[in-house]
């Protein structure tokens, strides 16, 4: 492989560590807020864009799956199905 070759290869792996990393950290830090409804029940506060970011990262997570550079590192493929199965649960 050359110079050039390697450094497209360790680009396309930054990208996929990188959203990897973006996904982490917002549901991460993610804090649910709630609000009283009609004083019964509580419900979450702007539960649409949780919905929405949601649809996005799994969206996205099933697009990065479609990488070539996904298939050659064995710690993207661990933390995508992690994160994949954790939205998945969420989505339910």
């Amino acid at each position: 492989k050359d110079v050039t070759e390697i450094l497209l290869i360790a680009q396309g792996e930054m990208a996929l560590e990188e959203f990897l990393r973006q996904v982490r950290e917002y549901w991460q830090g993610c804090q649910l807020e709630l609000v009283l409804y009609q004083n019964r029940v509580r419900l979450i506060k702007s539960w649409d864009v949780l919905f929405a970011k949601l649809e996005e990262h799994m969206s996205s997570i099933s697009q990065m799956k479609l990488s070539p550079y996904f298939k050659s590192v064995q710690e993207f493929q661990e933390e995508a199905a992690s994160w994949e199965d954790r939205l998945t649960r969420l989505q339910q």
